[in-house]
């Protein structure tokens, strides 16, 4: 296990409301996979915002939403791209089960994010190079992200 792994985990655990920066696909990986890990305990409700939902990220993370949809948490995703999504490991099984929810809204703008509760987050800083932050307790960034996510859930463009 890494430094940044160990860092990422020990906030978890402490619930801490330090701030993560991030810089490369592995370390989001890393992030996405304890801040999914921290609904498991709660059954918070996942909400997550991306651009294009790619395969090659989400998909090795499939596994991780599905044990947090069969613990009860609520996942709803918004993908603001059009692209088909038949074979997308994770939209499928959001859509398939009885505790996800998928929605598109093309032409909608917004940073890529995942919110768990009302504290737990990863928001891209910039999406180009794969900047971001991320926490396991700040409340006022994810009141903040929460607003973005019903604004983009009530937006009349969605299919």
């Amino acid at each position: 296990m890494d430094e940044f792994e160990k860092l990422v985990k020990d906030c978890r655990k402490k619930k801490s409301s330090r701030i993560i920066h991030n810089a490369s696909i592995g370390h989001a990986a890393i992030l996405f996979d304890n801040i999914l890990e921290s609904s498991k305990y709660d059954k918070a409700k996942i909400c997550m915002v991306s651009g294009n939902l790619t395969n090659s990220f989400y998909g090795p993370l499939a596994e991780k939403f599905k044990e947090c949809l069969d613990n009860g948490s609520k996942v709803e995703i918004v993908v603001l791209d059009e692209a088909d999504l038949s074979e997308n490991t994770l939209a499928k099984l959001v859509e398939d089960h009885e505790n996800g929810s998928l929605l598109k809204i093309p032409g909608e703008q917004s940073p890529d994010f995942i919110l768990v509760g009302g504290n737990r987050f990863r928001t891209e800083t910039d999406y180009e190079q794969a900047k971001a932050i991320a926490s396991f307790n700040v409340p006022s960034t994810g009141t903040m992200l929460k607003s973005i996510f019903e604004e983009l859930t009530s937006s009349p463009n969605q299919n």
